[in-house]
């Protein structure tokens, strides 16, 4: 028996969007651990997807220790993305939500930056740490095709 969801969809009656979304969850980032919780709905109920914060890292003075921990957080980003994307038979709306959610890590990474350099201090004068040079060093040989 395969592990792969089956949408009930036929030729006979088009399935929309919407209710597709009742298969999948809202995300992939809850199991990753440089993300931090999701915060509480909104009084109206809506997610707060602006405010999460999907990447949570703090910089150490081991520039190398930073990179490894950033090549082994994309690693573990690629495969929860990989993962879903199997489980759902690589269905294209599996395949936009995994990368709606890589999305949100990179715009977390700016953030990130951003608010460093405004605050000074400790590991402000780059908005880039090693741990970020990592993830993205990893994260473009895994879309370049480079498997180790």
């Amino acid at each position: 028996m395969s592990n792969v969801v089956k949408f009930p969809a036929s030729a006979a009656t088009e399935t929309t969007v919407a209710e597709m979304l009742k298969y999948f969850p809202e995300h992939i980032l809850d199991d990753l651990p440089f993300v931090d919780p999701e915060p509480p709905p909104r009084s109206d109920g809506q997610r707060r997807f602006s405010s999460r914060n999907c990447w949570n890292d703090i910089p150490t003075d081991s520039g190398s220790d930073d990179f490894a921990r950033g090549k082994r957080y994309a690693k573990m980003t690629m495969a929860v993305m990989q993962a879903h994307s199997t489980h759902y038979g690589e269905h294209k709306l599996a395949l936009s939500t995994s990368a709606i959610d890589l999305s949100r890590i990179v715009e977390s990474m700016i953030r990130d930056g951003i608010a460093r350099l405004s605050k000074g201090g400790k590991h402000s004068r780059t908005p880039v740490t090693s741990a970020m040079s990592g993830f993205l060093f990893e994260l473009t040989r895994y879309v370049a095709g480079i498997r180790d």
